[in-house]
């Protein structure tokens, strides 16, 4: 058996969720804000609480200027290989295990909630920071939606 590798159009398959699950491109607010809530849940689950520095416990900030916007929580967070393998896979939740007994808790379901900036942009920053190990690097990532090549 040989294995092949296939290129996703991610722009491609966002517009397709985006038709059959949403009703608006801007549902990448509300999935942020629902990842951002479901971190803080997964936070407290560890029997910790938010880091205090922060205005709120999620922040949303519009950077005019760069034409972005940051949205920032203090979570549970990403170590460097959780954020590989969640973040670039469509589908992948870090709540999929813990579904079963505490579904009730966590907003977010699909593992979609990332992928839906590409609705809106071109290109999307993650830096994140795992509140499950002490002095934990923090992790930075960029991620860009591929396009399919021309026929």
């Amino acid at each position: 058996m040989t294995t092949e590798n296939f290129q996703v159009d991610l722009r491609g398959i966002v517009e397709i969720l985006s038709h059959h699950l949403y009703s608006s491109p801007r549902v990448f607010v509300r999935e942020l804000i629902q990842n951002a809530r479901d971190a803080l849940v997964a936070r407290e689950r560890l029997g910790q609480s938010a880091a205090s520095g922060q205005q709120a416990p999620i922040e949303l900030i519009v950077d005019e200027p760069r034409r972005a916007l940051l949205v920032r929580d203090a979570g549970i967070g990403l170590t460097e290989q959780e954020a590989r393998q969640l973040l670039s896979t469509i589908g992948a939740s870090s709540k999929r295990g813990e579904f079963a007994q505490a579904r009730r808790d966590y907003l977010g379901q699909f593992g979609i909630g990332l992928l839906s900036c590409f609705l809106v942009a071109d290109q999307i920053e993650v830096r994140s920071r795992s509140a499950r190990e002490s002095n934990a690097p923090t992790m930075h990532s960029g991620l860009e939606a591929a396009t399919a090549p021309s026929p």
